[in-house]
């Protein structure tokens, strides 16, 4: 079994407007990220990145699918009509990226358009990560630049995709199988946190705190780091952790004991009293 948790944080950074929209939903079975960063070069990109996180929602509440690839595609679909109506509505040029993960069953599915970016990771190590429509992300792919230069390059902001008017709006689409007996890490962001928090960071963050502490934590680097000029910042995670042997075999105790105590009253505190003579008995042996 598997403890799922999820947060999502935003700070405003060092802009004027947030234009970073992002929000978590979840059902019985499956948990949905989706983020979005307004493209502050277009105006109206906070009402393009509200949009595309409402058409999300009303999505995943509202709509029955079995295609995850299809139902990505219909809310991309979708929400590039409702920013069109919007652009001729408020003669604005809206923009934004746009970034799903669904966890659902033994999967994560997830999909991007424009630099946003999906992590995963296992605790070890960084599994895999959604590639930007960037121009940086090409010259990477291209080998021209290091994966680390990517962040501080000057055409870092020039994306190939986004949501929006007239635009390429086909979401590149990835999947992985969540494996049984390890832990995951989830974790969606806007451009300004992965420019400024190392893959390394997001990890150990994640890894060693509690989950409002490690988001505060990095949200609070980001913007030290990125000073006075830093982007909005928002990001997403769910975690999956194991249960321990020991929380389980705790829990199986504890259920065998409520079981036996219906057939005997007298049985619990004479567990009680067993359990504490061996806490006593192992702490006088050290």
């Amino acid at each position: 079994m598997r403890t799922i948790e999820y947060l999502y944080k935003k700070d405003i950074g060092g802009r004027e407007e947030q234009q970073d929209s992002v929000n978590i939903v979840q059902n019985k079975k499956e948990t949905l990220i989706a983020l979005a960063d307004g493209m502050g070069g277009h105006s109206g990109g906070r009402r393009a990145s509200e949009i595309f996180i409402t058409t999300a929602e009303e999505h995943f509440k509202n709509k029955k699918y079995s295609d995850v690839k299809k139902f990505f595609n219909n809310i991309i679909s979708d929400s590039v009509t409702h920013i069109e109506a919007y652009a001729k509505e408020s003669e604005q040029d809206p923009h934004t990226t746009a970034t799903l993960a669904l966890v659902k069953g033994k999967h994560l599915y997830f999909a991007n358009v424009g630099d946003s970016r999906v992590y995963l990771f296992d605790n070890k190590t960084l599994v895999t990560r959604s590639r930007d429509h960037s121009v940086p992300e090409m010259l990477f792919q291209m080998g021209e630049i290091e994966e680390h230069e990517m962040a501080t390059h000057p055409d870092q902001n020039k994306l190939t995709k986004s949501l929006g008017s007239n635009t390429q709006c086909k979401p590149t689409h990835y999947q992985h199988e969540l494996k049984k007996n390890s832990d995951y890490m989830i974790l969606v962001c806007s451009d300004g946190f992965w420019e400024y928090i190392k893959e390394e960071e997001m990890r150990y963050f994640l890894l060693h705190f509690e989950l409002n502490k490690a988001l505060n934590s990095m949200i609070d680097l980001a913007k030290q780091r990125g000073g006075e000029r830093g982007d909005n910042i928002s990001v997403g995670v769910i975690t999956l952790f194991q249960d321990t042997e020991e929380e389980l075999e705790i829990t199986e105790e504890i259920q065998k004991v409520e079981e036996d105590s219906k057939k005997n009253p007298y049985i619990i505190p004479m567990v009680s009293s067993l359990i504490l003579m061996g806490i006593l008995l192992i702490a006088y042996i050290l």
